[in-house]
């Protein structure tokens, strides 16, 4: 014999189990999102540009102009015109001020490629030039304090 309600009905057990698999799948889209959803997350980026390298400036800030004047000169585009619906949470009081720039995963390598290679340089030239100064210290060295 099936359980009634207060009511004197007999539930819809199927329903009831629709109904509560549909609440957990909706409670697990929302905390697997929750993570990519906080400030500094992007958002609206459409799916055939999920891959490319989006970036934030300020306009008002002179460092931020000079950095993005470089980047636009070096394959970066305004994400304006690739994916206008892409913005990045927490920075809407930017206003008029934000800037989001954009670019394919090819140009993202070579940025990434060219900073290691300058990073390589710099510790080489640090070597060569103190390098000499640095490994001649003998490896003990007394000293007494009193």
């Amino acid at each position: 014999m099936a359980a009634k309600t207060a009511a004197g009905k007999t539930p819809d057990t199927k329903e009831m189990r629709a109904k509560a698999v549909a609440s957990l799948s909706k409670h697990i889209e929302a905390y697997e999102t929750a993570g990519t959803s906080g400030a500094g997350h992007w958002v609206g980026i459409p799916d055939d540009v999920q891959d490319w390298h989006f970036v934030r400036f300020n306009r008002s800030s002179p460092h931020h102009r000079e950095v993005a004047s470089l980047l636009l000169s070096q394959g970066y585009l305004e994400a304006k015109d690739v994916a206008p619906s892409a913005r990045m949470i927490g920075f809407e009081s930017d206003g008029d001020n934000k800037m989001y720039l954009c670019c394919p995963p090819e140009v993202r390598v070579w940025h990434q490629n060219e900073k290691e290679r300058k990073r390589r340089e710099r510790f080489s030239l640090m070597e060569k030039d103190f390098g000499k100064h640095l490994h001649g210290i003998p490896g003990k060295i007394e000293v007494d304090i009193r």
